[in-house]
């Protein structure tokens, strides 16, 4: 225990001098027209006259870091899935979903693709006519293959909240010839709200070392057709309520609460398994907080490592509710974490100042013009703007190097804006759409740049 403690001592003294010698050996040029104020910076500089960089900053601090928190990837229960069921039912009338087709739906689902299949037109759509003819013929087969077993009807079954892989899906992945090794399992049930039907479906997959869960609860036309009367703070003292029966009280935190309107025309353009009906209502975003500090939203797209194949979006533990006719009447909570140590932070974190000089020493090296390389062109930019608009002090998640699915919560200073960079022959800016770009996000531990990336 006492060599453990010398350790942690000599690691505290050696991030010190990191922190007040380093950072500032990376400074060749100092801090233009600097001013900070207890909530806003602004100050300006240029690196190697190719990167000219403004801060014109709010500076917001989400919470007290007290430690460095290890989580891994948690998998929801029966249990849980019981309990989050009949809190958010109020009651316990509660049955499976019929995931088995019956036979009327099935032959719906035949007739269906048939008239898909009927209306492909090969000189319209040559490129993907092939595909699909393939797609709507194999589809069909499948679902022929069911009807011998298909019930006539459907009779609901109390469920016995164990997660198993749905049997419908599992016969129409065999009959299409899928043969991943893709594993999914879940949980769905419905119940009776005031004469709505409401639904629960928590679905957990397992592909390679990669794993997702998803807890789902909607309610069909759930959304109130006028204006709510409640206001913001009666709404969000409910779901907090509802949180803490939930067991998530203590975790997560409403950040905003806005009403909004949902259309009929809108339900008509969009995936209608995600729209569940037209109305007001409001919309919660939550962040979770560890150690006293708020994680801060890391969310990125990544291609496949040959880059052939679309990119996609990895999702950070994420909990979203919607509130209307009194109630929720929405929430998905995404890819839950579970603490199983914290290591109680030895130094204070950095400073703004010293967050932004280790900042401008690591726009030094180059390798931030090398992060935005055109492939048109075949160029790095000539020179580059940067504007950043926002400095915000919070937790990302670092990924370990000894397991995939362990993460660090880690203290850092993010800095949000816009990137301009001119190639000669062509300006571009990102993002294109008026919304911040993480710039780079600085370690307040040591002042070293830390990758989103990293988190996955």
């Amino acid at each position: 225990m006492k060599h453990y403690q010398l350790y942690r001592q000599i690691m505290a003294i050696m991030v010190m001098i990191i922190l007040f010698t380093g950072c500032k050996m990376f400074m060749s040029s100092s801090v233009t027209g600097a001013q900070e104020l207890e909530d806003r910076y602004t100050g300006s500089f240029i690196i190697d006259d190719k990167i000219e960089v403004t801060i014109d900053a709010d500076i917001t601090i989400h919470g007290n870091p007290e430690a460095i928190v290890k989580t891994v990837q948690y998998t929801f229960t029966g249990d849980e899935v019981k309990q989050y069921a009949e809190v958010l039912f109020e009651n316990d009338e509660i049955y499976e979903v019929n995931t088995p087709k019956t036979r009327e739906e099935l032959l719906s689902l035949i007739e269906r693709d048939q008239n898909w299949l009927d209306s492909l037109d090969q000189e319209t759509e040559p490129e993907l006519y092939e595909y699909r003819k393939d797609l709507y013929q194999r589809e069909i087969a499948a679902f022929e293959s069911m009807l011998p077993n298909a019930q006539e009807t459907y009779v609901p079954q109390e469920t016995d909240w164990i997660f198993k892989e749905d049997p419908y899906l599992q016969a129409y992945n065999d009959a299409m010839g899928d043969d991943s090794e893709e594993l999914n399992e879940e949980i769905k049930v419905f119940s009776d709200i005031d004469g709505k039907t409401a639904f629960v479906d928590c679905t957990t997959t397992v592909k390679e070392n990669f794993i997702l869960n998803w807890f789902r609860f909607w309610i069909e036309d759930g959304y109130q057709e006028e204006e709510l009367k409640e206001s913001p703070e009666e709404a969000e003292n409910y779901v907090r309520n509802k949180l803490w029966k939930l067991g998530l009280g203590d975790k997560w935190i409403i950040t905003s609460c806005k009403m909004k309107y949902q259309s009929d025309q809108h339900n008509k353009e969009k995936d209608v398994s995600l729209i569940r009906n037209a109305g007001y209502y409001y919309d919660m975003e939550l962040v979770p907080q560890y150690a006293g500090c708020s994680v801060l939203d890391q969310d990125f797209i990544f291609y496949s490592p040959d880059l052939t194949s679309y990119p996609y979006r990895y999702d950070y533990e994420k909990l979203h509710i919607q509130y209307s006719n009194g109630r929720i009447v929405n929430m998905d909570y995404m890819d839950p974490l579970e603490v199983v140590d914290t290591l109680d932070l030895e130094i204070p974190v950095i400073s703004p100042q010293e967050a932004i000089t280790c900042l401008q020493g690591q726009m030094q090296d180059g390798k931030y013009v090398e992060g935005f390389y055109n492939p048109v062109y075949h160029t790095y930019p000539l020179s580059m703007k940067v504007q950043i608009s926002n400095i915000e002090l919070g937790l990302v998640r670092i990924r370990t190097l000894q397991d995939e699915a362990e993460y660090m919560m880690t203290p850092v200073w993010n800095f949000k804006g816009r990137n301009t960079c001119y190639y000669g022959i062509e300006t571009v800016t990102s993002p294109l759409y008026g919304e911040e770009d993480v710039i780079m996000t600085i370690s307040a531990m040591d002042g070293s740049v830390i990758k989103p990336e990293d988190g996955r």
